[in-house]
This record gives structure tokens, sequence and C-alpha cells, in this order.
């Protein structure tokens, strides 16, 4: 089954979504890039279960998709195309239409940014917290303090405004 991380995505209208793909998948224990085509699915080559600690990075730079695990590059690929769109952005759950399929794991420090980051520039965020501003489109850092209710899985965060440092 696929659970949701990251999706812009609505029931009649897939754009873009980032999940992991579960023990039960056709592709399973993998973070998956995937755009609305089975053929447009950038994985990760390995990955073991909701429960690890992981830092996980998707790039796409060009048409060509990067995947790092830990600061370091796991896979690559080519032939991927992300369309923009104004679709909801929904976090730890797939469809924003309707949300479902729910990230069994947690979510820390969730970044957008408008251009494609260098393999020095991942690595720097996972060994040293480095976060980029430049060209920070969001991020949420979900540090325990949003103003949500707990265990709610209604994918909202009342209340939040994005400061001048880009940071929900």
């Amino acid at each position: 089954a696929f659970e949701g991380v990251l999706n812009k995505n609505a029931s009649s209208s897939v754009n873009y979504s980032v999940g992991f793909r579960s023990s039960s998948d056709a592709l399973p224990n993998k973070l998956a890039f995937w755009n609305g085509s089975g053929a447009n699915l950038a994985t990760t080559t390995a990955f073991t279960s909701t429960t690890d600690k992981v830092h996980a990075c998707f790039v796409n730079n060009g048409g060509t998709w990067y995947w790092y695990i830990n600061g370091s590059q796991d896979n690559t690929g080519t032939g991927l195309t992300i369309t923009s769109t104004t679709t909801n952005l929904v976090l730890g759950a797939y469809d924003a239409s309707s949300p479902n399929s729910f990230f069994s794991g947690n979510l820390d420090e969730v970044f957008i940014w408008s251009r494609a980051l260098s393999s020095t520039e991942v690595s720097n965020i996972y060994n040293y917290k480095f976060y980029l501003t430049d060209s920070l489109a969001a991020g949420w850092r979900l540090e325990n303090d949003a103003t949500d209710s707990i265990n709610s899985n209604d994918g909202t965060n009342n209340g939040a405004t994005l400061n001048s440092g880009g940071l929900y």
C-alpha cells in the first residue's frame, strides 16, 4: 500500500505525490515520487520501515531526479516532469480532496525549495542542520508546537503564518 508523505494532488487530477511503499506493495519498502503515471515513478533503492529515523530528500533538476538518504545520493534517473498546480498541499496523507492512505510514521522538518539543491547542500542540511532560506518556498519544522489537534489526521494547522524566514 502507498502511504502519503507529501502530496499535491486530488482524486480527479494527480499532480505529484511522495510516499512510502509498504511491505505489501509491488515495490516494497521504498520512498517514491510519483507524478501520476506509473512510468514516471522515482523510488529509493532501499528503505526499511516507517519506524526508521531517516533524512530523505528528493531533487528534480531539469528532468533528472535524485533521491538522497541521510545526506548521500541513493538513486537517480531521468524522464520525470513536474507540473505546476494550485491543488492544496497535504502532509502525511494522500489526496487533497479526501485525505486517505495516511503515513504511519512521523514527519519532521519538511521543506520545499523552488530550485534544485546541489548534493553539497543536501549533505550540509543532513550533517549540520544547515537550513537554506535561499529559494525556500515553504517549510514546516513540526516541532510539536502546531495548533492542530493531536492525532486528528485532518492535515490542518490552524492559525499558521509564514514568517520572514519562510518557515511555519
